[in-house]
């Protein structure tokens, strides 16, 4: 397990949350109370599929697919979408993100795939039974930090140092048996 990474991305849910709180704030002040809330939620996944880009270490193509998040979020965010359309809009924007910048394999794509379903479902759960739509983004947000425990082909073999002790090998022996179950 990355528990660090974890951790981080729980960290990023955290605070995004809380940007969205204060943002909540401030918009609610000067526009009626839906439009603040789309263009709250269209700001935090933003920032959110900003950081995603931002911590792939693909070197070409970062400033191209900033730009197709910037114009998708604008045309979901002008077109008039109910709330649940547009968390569902975005929800596809992250996933999609995810498979152009982390993984390699089909199945763990489609294991991305069904825990954007499963955060998509709660989401729709909250917002149809009157939660308010931050507690919704919150539930997607740190749903979404789970990605993190999806596990590569990349990220196991990045580990090709000798192993050096008992542990080392033991580990090694996992990350070899898991690449075989998913060749």
């Amino acid at each position: 397990m990355k528990i660090p990474s974890l951790l981080k991305y729980i960290g990023v849910a955290m605070f995004l949350t809380c940007l969205a709180i204060i943002n909540d704030f401030i918009l609610s002040t000067f526009l009626t109370g839906l439009l603040s809330a789309k263009i709250n939620i269209s700001l935090i996944i933003f920032l959110y599929l900003s950081y995603l880009i931002c911590q792939s270490h693909l070197m070409a193509g970062k400033t191209t697919l900033f730009l197709i998040n910037l114009c998708v979020i604008c045309l979901g965010l002008f077109a008039g979408l109910h709330i649940i359309a547009l968390a569902l809009v975005y929800l596809a924007m992250i996933w999609l993100n995810r498979v152009l910048l982390c993984y390699s394999s089909a199945l763990t794509i489609l294991a991305d795939l069904a825990l954007c379903v499963l955060s998509g479902s709660i989401v729709c759960w909250l917002l149809y039974n009157g939660y308010g739509y931050l507690t919704g983004l919150w539930c997607l947000l740190l749903l979404q930090s789970l990605h993190c425990l999806v596990v590569d082909k990349k990220t196991l073999r990045q580990s090709q140092t000798p192993a050096t002790d008992n542990f080392d090998y033991a580990l090694r022996a996992a990350e070899k048996a898991l690449l075989q179950l998913f060749a």
